[in-house]
């Protein structure tokens, strides 16, 4: 770490109360001599005094022990001692669980925080990743580098926020010393890394974390070199999915929304070419005498200009692979699978925004299982889904206004009339943000599928009633006028 990081710990640490009146400058000037002198054989005691195997819990004092002696020496470690250390903590690693693994029937905080596991795995991520980097040669760090890739790619996606962020700078400690950015020491190495995601993929049972990488890797990817590759991965992964293997669906999930994010990313305008080439087709007219046998076997050729539709480019064609194999999954039960899978589509549908073949069956085909979605009794789904509404009219425009006036807005007028005369909620209801995300979106949403006319009397009658309601929560009070306001303004 910086200096920055190297003060902040030496602070915490002397803030810790010590016994016996033993005073922290004392331990620090012994353990700064016991690693200048002795700094392998310190490493080496350390392995043995904790087999990997061992149930024991990592003493935080060893793993502090082991950066000491890799980053204050004079004489650094070898790359033999430190390829141990590193096997040694992806080991022990293994053994460290910080959450309960994810269930899709209830959404619940699993996380352990504070616990000797969330300490013991940001010790060894530490590690890891400060002993690979300190590796003299490239060789030698060529031996653990995927490995080591891997388990840190892997626990940058974890939910305890400390132990993913040692994660995530192990990663960029290797890139500095390798004299690279974190995305182009990806590059260099994703191939083998995703290599073993697929590999991995196919023992779910024993590596039920492994799409995590995949999608630790696609947020770090500032280019798209490995696109081709990657994309393979992922229609591997989508080949699981329609299997109905629901114990993985939310993490291969996890992984198509990462997949979808970076192609927005990496290509934010695939757009159909402006001039297609041209073809000649010959076609044969044959053509009747007026008298009987007159003109029998005579053809004539004839050449007719012909403009053939473009084909789209491989990342609107994933996209569109992902709608259709995601869309019956808008109406699964399990809430954390349904508001994914509706995430998911919106960054396809954008995608595709400018291929109207592909975007408008595509809207077409989500519209069936969207609708359901406002009623649903979650209020978090029925914000997701009013998030893929808005993105639809955003690129469709008005193709989905007769679906908006005839099938959507008759219920959602209903639920809005009632809440308008009700008294307000808690300001932290998801009832009440889905009310002020009504408000919000629905005159934006009107005014790009040419619904204004038709339904912002409506509209403008039910805030106008929600803004003069005492008993309504300031916060739905304040989003019925700014309503209004937009509503008065689309009109002009």
């Amino acid at each position: 770490g910086g200096g920055g990081g190297e003060g902040g710990l030496r602070a915490f640490i002397l803030s810790l109360p010590l016994q016996f009146g033993v005073r922290f400058e004392w331990m620090e000037g012994v353990a700064r001599a016991m690693a200048d002198k002795a700094a392998e054989m310190i490493l080496r005691l350390l392995l043995h005094l904790l087999p990997p195997s061992s149930s024991v819990v990592d003493p935080p004092l060893l793993m502090m022990t082991a950066l000491i002696v890799m980053q204050e020496t004079s004489s650094p470690p070898s790359d033999d001692d430190l390829f141990a250390l590193v096997d040694w903590s992806m080991q022990r690693l293994q053994q460290v669980t910080v959450a309960a693994v994810e269930k899709e029937d209830t959404v619940e905080d699993a996380i352990l925080l504070s616990s000797s596991s969330s300490i013991s795995a940001l010790s060894l991520l530490t590690v890891i990743g400060v002993a690979t980097a300190r590796m003299k040669t490239r060789r030698a760090r060529g031996r653990t580098l995927v490995d080591a890739l891997y388990h840190l790619l892997e626990w940058s996606a974890c939910p305890v926020v400390v132990v993913a962020e040692a994660a995530s700078r192990g990663i960029a400690e290797i890139a500095k010393f390798s004299s690279l950015s974190v995305s182009d020491l990806l590059v260099r190495n994703g191939t083998n890394v995703s290599n073993r995601v697929a590999l991995s993929s196919r023992r779910y049972f024993s590596n039920r974390r492994c799409p995590l990488v995949l999608s630790s890797l696609l947020n770090r990817l500032e280019s798209d070199d490995l696109f081709t590759h990657l994309s393979l991965i992922v229609e591997d992964l989508i080949g699981a999915l329609d299997r109905h293997n629901i114990d993985w669906c939310l993490l291969i999930l996890r992984v198509i929304y990462a997949y979808a994010k970076t192609i927005n990313r990496w290509y934010p305008e695939q757009m159909p070419p402006l001039d297609p080439r041209k073809e000649f087709v010959v076609e044969e007219i044959v053509e009747e005498g007026e008298e009987e046998g007159e003109g029998d076997g005579e053809q004539e050729e004839k050449l007719v200009e012909e403009t053939p539709k473009p084909i789209p480019q491989k990342s609107v064609k994933m996209a569109e692979w992902i709608l259709k194999r995601t869309k019956h999954l808008h109406s699964s039960l399990h809430l954390p699978v349904c508001i994914l899978s509706l995430s998911i589509a919106g960054e396809c549908i954008h995608h595709v925004r400018h291929w109207d073949d592909v975007l408008l069956p595509m809207v077409h085909q989500n519209w069936a299982s969207l609708v359901p979605r406002f009623d649903d009794s979650n209020y978090e789904c029925r914000i997701a889904a009013l998030r893929l509404l808005g993105r639809m009219a955003e690129v469709s425009g008005d193709f989905i206004h007769r679906k908006i006036r005839d099938e959507l807005w008759p219920g959602i007028e209903s639920w809005l009339r009632a809440e308008a005369s009700a008294e307000g909620g808690f300001e932290l209801s998801r009832k009440l943000k889905y009310t002020v995300a009504l408000l919000e979106r629905l005159p934006v949403i009107f005014d790009r599928c040419a619904l204004s006319v038709h339904l912002n009397a409506s509209l403008a009658e039910i805030c106008t009633q929600m803004s003069i309601n005492k008993t309504q929560s300031n916060t739905v009070i304040e989003a019925a006028r700014r309503a209004l306001v937009v509503l008065r303004t689309n009109e002009n």
